[in-house]
């Protein structure tokens, strides 16, 4: 149970970081284009 409530929260992480490091890309990308 707590393994899994882990491999979730693990997942979670990751995937906000992901989506962090995304919105950053398109955000230079934006000040590129501009």
């Amino acid at each position: 149970m707590l393994s899994r409530v882990a491999n979730s929260l693990y997942w979670m992480v990751r995937y906000i970081e992901r989506a962090d490091n995304l919105s950053r890309l398109i955000e230079v990308n934006g000040q590129l284009l501009l």
